[in-house]
């Protein structure tokens, strides 16, 4: 596995940009909305390659039949179905057969100044660098009622990991124990997803991304939605960071490390006016340490 960067690099358009740093509150918390961030999380199925959540399904439903204990055959007959509607990729829940579940991803790479990155923003684009202890500490929003009487609308615990291009059948059998192990039966298909999400068809290799991913049901989120330019409803969750507690928000227990480290301007015959906007704009959000960079690509949009 690939030693995680100290930091990662998110691709957006000025919009995305601003929507970044756009302070929000957190509903129900009371919070200071200064220095909080917000990433999308996409429904790793609308995502630009076909096979998202498929490309590995078929190795990881065959590891899960070799490794489960058969002396528990009721055990082993439920992984065996369960593996059987993860190959046809079909994630809807085994106990009820009618809750969706999904993986939700937000995508990064280690460098700040790419031109594979800039074609798909072309004169828009910017990359955001986040420093990876922050990312490790966005929240996933989630319904009360998923949660019971002493939840939160907010879960820790997101994952962090880069993309894999070929099958790594080691990772995917050490996955594949952990998924089947009785203990892990609640959560036996989030597992799966989980792994899933790790790995693309390796004509997606040119990319090197990185990924922060969750998997949940759509009984414990509600989605946001957007519109494609192809008219379709894309699914996505809010991602939220503040540097404060949510249960204790006083500058004694403030988040003080590095939040934003730089945002790069992509090339544009404005580069330098574009440059400054976003220097007021992050100024003037308090994120007053966080570098502003212009790209060097010779590239026209």
């Amino acid at each position: 596995m690939s030693e995680t960067p100290e930091t990662l690099h998110h691709y957006t358009t000025a919009a995305g940009l601003m929507g970044v740093f756009e302070p929000r509150k957190f509903g129900g918390w009371n919070v200071p909305e200064t220095r909080s961030l917000t990433l999308w999380a996409t429904d790793a199925r609308y995502l630009n390659d076909a096979q998202e959540l498929t490309f590995a399904a078929g190795v990881l439903a065959r590891a899960m039949r070799d490794v489960v204990d058969r002396s528990d055959a009721e055990h082993a007959k439920g992984i065996d179905e369960l593996a059987e509607r993860i190959s046809e990729g079909n994630f809807l829940d085994p106990d009820d057969g009618e809750t969706l579940h999904t993986a939700y991803v937000t995508s990064f790479c280690k460098e700040p100044d790419l031109l594979s990155q800039w074609r798909g923003y072309g004169a828009n684009g910017y990359s955001i660098e986040f420093s990876a202890q922050v990312l490790r500490r966005f929240l996933v929003p989630v319904l009360e009622q998923a949660l019971g009487h002493l939840g939160t609308p907010f879960l820790g615990g997101i994952e962090l990991a880069p993309v894999q291009y070929k099958i790594d059948a080691t990772f995917i059998e050490r996955a594949a124990r952990k998924i089947v192990d009785p203990e892990n039966r609640p959560s036996a298909l989030r597992l799966a997803l989980e792994c899933l999400a790790q790995f693309k068809h390796p004509a997606f290799q040119e990319e090197q991304e990185w990924r922060l991913f969750v998997s949940l049901g759509e009984t414990s989120t509600r989605c946001s939605f957007r519109v494609s330019a192809q008219g379709m409803l894309i699914p996505y969750l809010p991602l939220r960071f503040t540097p404060y507690q949510l249960n204790e928000p006083s500058e004694d227990t403030r988040y003080r490390g590095l939040i934003a480290k730089s945002v790069w301007v992509g090339p544009s015959p404005d580069q330098q006016l574009r440059a400054e906007s976003v220097t007021r704009m992050l100024r003037q959000l308090s994120f007053t340490d966080v570098d502003v960079e212009t790209s060097d690509t010779p590239f026209r949009g």
